[in-house]
């Protein structure tokens, strides 16, 4: 949607769909770096809490990603597993190409809500010891714990989903 101000079509949205958050308005009409903008000012308004936890996301583990979640938010956070286990015969390489791509010629269906960001710190007390094992070992060149922080050099952000089996359960 091309729109003189895009704040005041995301300010319409909001009044008919007022449960939608501002990040998925903008992204929906077009503007992905206002939507990361403002998923970004969330996530860290959220995190700003004293009692704000990441837990790793419902479902089945992956073979090629670790996912992990702010029960806040109905969000969650994927890094690429640095080794990727059979029977995926894919690289970390080859999952960031395949996103880069839909990023840049393919954006809409499952991943039209998808952001990338790179270089995110976190406080460290927002994980679990069991959450940030498993994040390290997961993807040791992309989570780095530095005294207070954990840093991740690139995550993605998606919309929270209930896995098919579980609902079906």
């Amino acid at each position: 949607v091309e729109v003189a101000r895009p704040s005041a079509t995301v300010a319409f949205l909001r009044s008919i769909m007022p449960h939608k958050r501002i990040d998925e308005l903008y992204t929906a009409i077009g503007y992905h770096k206002h939507g990361k903008t403002e998923l970004y000012r969330l996530l860290a308004h959220e995190l700003a809490r004293p009692d704000a936890r990441f837990e790793e996301a419902e479902g089945t583990r992956g073979l090629v990603m670790a996912v992990f979640t702010l029960p806040a938010l109905n969000i969650v956070l994927k890094i690429i597993r640095d080794e990727i286990a059979p029977p995926k015969s894919t690289t970390r390489r080859h999952v960031m190409e395949q996103y880069h791509r839909v990023f840049v010629r393919d954006r809409v269906g499952r991943l039209a809500d998808a952001q990338l960001f790179q270089g995110l710190e976190f406080r460290r007390e927002c994980f679990p010891e069991p959450l940030l094992r498993e994040l390290v070992d997961a993807a040791p060149s992309v989570v780095r714990v530095e005294g207070a922080s954990v840093a991740f050099g690139h995550l993605y952000t998606e919309r929270r989903l209930r896995p098919l089996n579980l609902y079906l359960q």
